[in-house]
């Protein structure tokens, strides 16, 4: 696959599911180079993909290397492709977007693996993201309306704090889209369109809180129309209802954090990594550095600290006895039928029927309102 702002050189077939990592190497003429690694069957890693910056390489350059060292395949980088992928591809690693990536995460173990792996080996680099709530212009809603008085949020895609180059949704733009819908006196119910495998455990807490919040006010409803799995399913256990299309997943309640011990492979390119720390745990998990058992537990403890304020969570939204949910919060994601059955969600249906049904108990609370205003008149009249 050809990339917008690197010539690729293949050196072997990429083998699925196995481990891969991207170090830099420099040539003898003092240029850099990206190498993908791929574990092999005897566990090793091995050089599997040769990357190129165009910036400092030129096409023939890099074939030419790529020749030198037996390379399979060669593709040049694509300068006239897509500019929303050149502008992806190139967009600098900033401090935010890293802080997005780190530490302790509530999301679908399968997806974060697949992703995880995408974008190490270099085949995921990043997508053109939607247009976020924050990227409207100026004097529009950060959220759809439908059946004239529901507003329409979508969370959909992996969750994090602030927006990234690999997309998804920044938990902080739907926070300020659910509040301006509380707030906006032409919304007398808001929906939440979701879709996503979860995501980072920062920033989710406060998303969650903020729909129990809104809720208190206005009807809030979440319907799920793929997949609802851990922290989205954290954020949608705070609203009144949860619906599920036909053949969706829910659940994958838990937390998680990934480590690598990468120090037999460091070994085996001759590096040694010394931390130089204030305390045990400082310089815990450096790339390249052994991991001991008690950096494990320690990992282990903030872990489990994440994962007991999901819990104290979904069982408060959804009124679930401590132990049945304990029962099913292992990190299972289940299909529509049975999240009905367990209770994580209250219907099986299209989203146009969640549409309605929400549409359906703003127009009885608007009666009940109305009739209650009705007597209050009456009483006032009989009064004078």
């Amino acid at each position: 696959m050809p990339y917008p702002t690197e010539h690729s050189c293949r050196l072997r077939e990429p083998r699925q599911d196995a481990r891969t990592a991207r170090t830099t190497r420099t040539t003898e003429e003092g240029k850099d180079y990206d190498v993908i690694l791929q574990q092999q069957q005897d566990g090793n890693m091995a050089d599997q993909a040769y990357r190129y910056g165009i910036e400092e390489w030129t096409e023939s350059e890099a074939r030419e290397h790529c020749q030198d060292h037996n390379g399979i395949l060669f593709e040049p980088a694509e300068p006239d492709a897509d500019e929303d992928a050149r502008a992806i591809a190139s967009m600098p690693i900033t401090a935010n977007c890293f802080a997005n990536h780190l530490g302790v995460w509530a999301i679908e173990p399968i997806w974060f693996r697949e992703a995880f792996a995408a974008i190490r080996s270099g085949l995921w680099s990043g997508a053109p993201r939607p247009r976020a709530q924050e990227d409207k212009d100026e004097g529009d809603k950060p959220y759809d309306t439908v059946e004239g008085s529901i507003a329409l949020v979508q969370l959909t895609g992996p969750m994090m704090k602030g927006e990234s180059k690999y997309g998804g949704t920044s938990t902080v733009a739907v926070r300020r889209a659910i509040r301006q819908a509380t707030a906006d006196d032409g919304i007398e119910g808001i929906l939440l369109s979701i879709d996503s495998p979860g995501g980072h455990t920062s920033g989710t807490g406060e998303l969650a809180r903020d729909v129990r919040r809104a809720d208190s006010i206005k009807p809030v409803y979440s319907h799920v129309e793929d997949c609802c799995a851990s922290a989205a399913y954290w954020v949608a256990s705070q609203s009144r209802m949860i619906a599920a299309s036909p053949g969706s997943e829910v659940g994958s309640i838990g937390t998680m954090a990934v480590v690598e011990d990468t120090s037999k492979a460091s070994e085996m390119e001759g590096v040694t990594v010394h931390v130089i720390s204030t305390g045990a745990y400082k310089g815990a998990f450096v790339e390249g550095a052994a991991v001991p058992p008690e950096h494990l537990a320690y990992l282990q403890e903030r872990v489990n600290g994440a994962n007991r304020h999901f819990l104290q969570a979904v069982q408060a939204g959804r009124g679930m006895d401590p132990d049945a949910l304990r029962s099913i919060a292992d990190g299972r994601v289940f299909d529509a039928d049975k999240g009905l059955d367990i209770g994580l969600v209250d219907r099986v249906q299209s989203i146009d029927a969640t549409v309605n049904e929400l549409a359906g108990m703003i127009a009885d609370r608007t009666a009940r309102k109305r009739r209650a205003a009705a007597r209050q008149i009456r009483r006032a009249r009989a009064e004078l």
